[in-house]
């Protein structure tokens, strides 16, 4: 499938105790896992998983679409952004065919990183791209939804 997703377990004494230095909490605020890195100051443009897959480390002041989790996925995902400022966002969801198959956000968010769980029961099996857009930028990510 080429992409992997790596979680500790609910209950794990590596949740939440790594840096306890405010400036490398989770985007959520929280205190960040043991080995993960993070916050503001994490300037590298882009990290490297352990299948080798590129992506996109958090940019403050940049709009950031991050990797949906789970992925792949049966019958909802997560979809995490990041706004710099209060915007107009848009989030679409399409078919390999580039059909539209889902308006599911189109309304004003203020700044700072959201979480939209989007269920895709009504739809089948397949790859499906959300697109996340707001003032003329938009960014794409690839997602699977697996029956």
């Amino acid at each position: 499938i080429g992409e992997s997703n790596f979680h500790l377990q609910e209950g794990s004494p590596c949740r939440d105790a790594g840096n306890p230095h405010p400036d490398h909490n989770d985007r959520d605020g929280a205190r960040n896992d043991v080995g993960a890195t993070g916050g503001p100051y994490f300037d590298r443009d882009l990290l490297v998983d352990v299948a080798g897959n590129e992506f996109e480390a958090y940019r403050p002041g940049e709009f950031t679409l991050y990797a949906n989790y789970p992925n792949p996925f049966n019958p909802s995902t997560v979809i995490s952004f990041h706004v710099p400022e209060e915007s107009d966002v848009s989030i679409a969801i399409y078919n390999v065919l580039g059909e539209e198959v889902a308006l599911i956000h189109n309304s004003v968010q203020e700044a700072g990183v959201h979480e939209i769980t989007w269920d895709a029961s009504d739809l089948p099996g397949g790859v499906y791209f959300v697109r996340v857009a707001l003032d003329g930028v938009s960014k794409t990510g690839k997602m699977m939804v697996v029956r």
